[in-house]
Formats: C-alpha cells, sequence, structure tokens
C-alpha cells in the first residue's frame, strides 16, 4: 500500500489555500484603509478645533498663503463668515481652498467642485482622506 496523497488532494488543499489568502487579503487592506481615513478625521478635527479657537478667540482665523495674508471673520451676531486676501474681500470657500498646508499635519485639494464642502483633506501619512465639509462653524 502507497502512503501519500493523491494529486486531486493535493489540488484541492491548494486551491483551499488559495481561497484563505484572497480573503485575508481582502479584509486586511480593508481595514488598513478604514484605519488611513480614521487617521486622517482625526488629524481634520485637530484643525477644527485650532480654527474653531482661532474664530472664538478674537472671531478670526488668519492664514499666509506664500506672500498673501488670508483673514476669515465670523460676524458675532449673525455667524455668518466672510474672507478678505490682502485687505481686498474674496469668497469664504476660496479662502479655505487656498489654505492647504497645516503646520505638518495634511493637505487640501479641490474635490470635484469649488464649495468647502467639496475640498477633501489628506493626512499627513499620505494615504488617509477625510471630507473637509463641516470645517468651519456656521453659527
Amino acid at each position: 500500500m502507497k502512503k501519500g496523497f493523491t494529486l486531486v488532494e493535493l489540488l484541492v488543499v491548494i486551491a483551499i489555500l488559495a481561497i484563505l489568502a484572497t480573503v485575508s487579503v481582502v479584509g486586511y487592506t480593508s481595514f488598513i484603509d478604514r484605519a488611513n481615513n480614521s487617521n486622517a478625521a482625526t488629524e481634520l478635527h485637530q484643525i477644527q478645533s485650532y480654527i474653531n479657537a482661532d474664530l472664538m478667540d478674537d472671531n478670526k482665523w488668519e492664514f499666509t498663503v506664500g506672500t498673501s495674508k488670508y483673514v476669515v471673520t465670523k460676524d458675532k451676531t449673525t455667524g455668518t463668515l466672510t474672507a478678505t486676501v490682502d485687505g481686498s474681500a474674496c469668497d469664504v470657500d476660496d479662502a479655505i481652498n487656498a489654505c492647504t498646508d497645516f503646520d505638518g499635519l495634511g493637505t487640501i485639494a479641490a474635490g470635484t467642485g469649488d464649495a468647502a464642502a467639496d475640498l477633501v483633506y489628506t493626512a499627513s501619512n499620505g494615504k488617509g482622506t477625510a471630507s473637509w465639509e463641516d470645517i468651519l462653524p456656521t453659527t
């Protein structure tokens, strides 16, 4: 009597191992994507806290891009936001879009439109993204 496995038995085992490996890799990459996006959301929350603190202190959020100075101001009574660049009025969404780097955290890029809600934040590790929606308080 011969000892060992038949070719069919070996092929079945190899097929089962291949299926298990595929399921594991898909689950792992999904987990990594969720972790990276969670990291981006955490960094975005830090930025939101920073901006909110600036707006609460003096109702202004100031930043410089190149040689241009941007100021986003929150009206104390109505809560509406206005923006200027180098002293001239500009669109609030354009001002937000101009602020592309946050002191070593991540970067901002325009999404499909030009509104603040369409901006996408990319985490500092370059791997996770989060929506820029609701970053500035409106009330």
